[in-house]
């Protein structure tokens, strides 16, 4: 699966291309995410470092209850079929709205991130897309010692929303058309940024993978969650609500999952 960061940042959150230059201009900024984020930098990760991985076991019980299991996205999905990751590691877009890895600060109690992929069992409509027709999600939860790091880490989400137009994400991997947008359930939250997009990237056979892509982090007190849904660029319809389109179904997804985790963080006493 990769670097978790690649999971749990414009995705998604991860795993998860046309030619442009720079940064395009995101949305207008009111300058709260730059302050946070210029209050405390985390630390900047080389590619080859070893990340260091959740310990303490009460903050890592707290974040896999939090987290999305199989059932709570009414795919069909198999249990057994999910990829975790218990890297403390998070990641921001730089000045030229380039990914940059980055460790949480040290002694961070957890941060686990859980990725499942789902076979929509249709062929896409695009002579740009290839066979690999995964509707893909992502949950992650880090639970930080209290708020301030808490904020810092969801001022990197909200600085990029932003800023950034484009997320670049890897040499062949890009978010295009980046814009934020409003998604219910999200009241439980002290705060939240959600956005969308087109993920360009490359299949293993090389050609173009567009797939639409929507995000949304959230922090209520110390705890920061990312919520992720992707589905192949090309299908008309949504793949499993019949009378929906795929915007809609991917809005409705990620409002559910922030509805469910933030009372899954009340009844924790988060």
């Amino acid at each position: 699966m990769g670097r978790s960061t690649a999971l749990r940042f414009g995705l998604g959150a991860a795993a998860v291309l046309l030619t442009v230059t720079g940064c395009t201009a995101g949305p207008a900024s009111d300058g709260y995410a730059k302050s946070i984020v210029d209050a405390g930098r985390f630390p900047v990760m080389d590619f080859d470092a070893e990340p260091a991985v959740s310990a303490d076991k009460a903050a890592i019980d707290l974040a896999r209850d939090v987290l999305l299991r199989a059932e709570d996205w009414n795919l069909g999905l198999d249990p057994d079929d999910g990829v975790e990751s218990d890297t403390l590691q998070t990641a921001r877009l730089d000045d030229e709205c380039e990914l940059e890895h980055l460790a949480l600060p040290e002694g961070t109690p957890a941060a686990i991130s859980r990725w499942y992929g789902h076979s929509g069992g249709q062929q896409a409509d695009s002579d740009h897309q290839d066979d690999s027709g995964d509707y893909g999600v992502v949950s992650a939860v880090t639970v930080h010692h209290g708020p301030l790091s808490a904020r810092i880490e969801f001022g990197y989400s909200r600085d990029a929303a932003e800023r950034c137009g484009i997320y670049y994400l890897a040499e062949d991997l890009r978010v295009d058309g980046v814009e934020r947008v409003a998604v219910p359930g999200a009241e439980g939250f002290d705060e939240v940024v959600a956005v969308h997009g087109v993920r360009v990237g490359r299949s293993p056979r090389g050609q173009a993978h567009l797939t639409r892509y929507l995000e949304a982090v959230a922090r209520k007190g110390r705890v920061v969650v990312l919520v992720s849904a992707q589905t192949p660029y090309g299908y008309e319809r949504s793949l499993t609500v019949p009378g929906t389109t795929v915007d809609e179904e991917l809005r409705s997804r990620i409002s559910d999952a922030l509805a469910l985790m933030s009372e899954r963080l009340r009844v924790k006493g988060e």
